[in-house]
């Protein structure tokens, strides 16, 4: 949008009002997030559980768009396994990141 005032098609200082618009609009909905753990949830969205119990949860990760391919590549690049009978969890973050919990881990956290 600002590379519009920079090359002359639109005008300056209304498409800069904009952009700063944006900003403050992004920062009020930062600090709102912030002290609205509903609102946080609406605007940012929560974690899904794409592996339960070394299961793949098809049904999630069709909604989120994650294929089996995508989740084998970030076990061997995050989890460093290929094997997912060692995945106990995986959750697709709020981030978009896609964090692990291996099954050896939860098992010895209980003992």
């Amino acid at each position: 949008m600002l590379a519009r005032a920079i090359n002359g098609s639109e005008a300056f200082f209304s498409t800069l009002g904009a952009g700063f618009v944006l900003v403050f609009l992004h920062r009020l909905f930062g600090i709102a997030a912030y002290y609205s753990h509903a609102f946080g949830i609406f605007v940012k969205g929560k974690p899904v559980v794409l592996v339960q119990n070394s299961t793949l949860q098809r049904k999630n990760m069709l909604w989120e768009h994650i294929s089996k391919h995508d989740l084998e590549e970030d076990m061997r690049l995050d989890a460093k396994t290929q094997d997912l009978s060692k995945i106990q969890v995986a959750l697709l973050e709020r981030s978009g990141d896609i964090s692990f919990i291996k099954a050896n881990s939860v098992k010895q956290q209980a003992t």
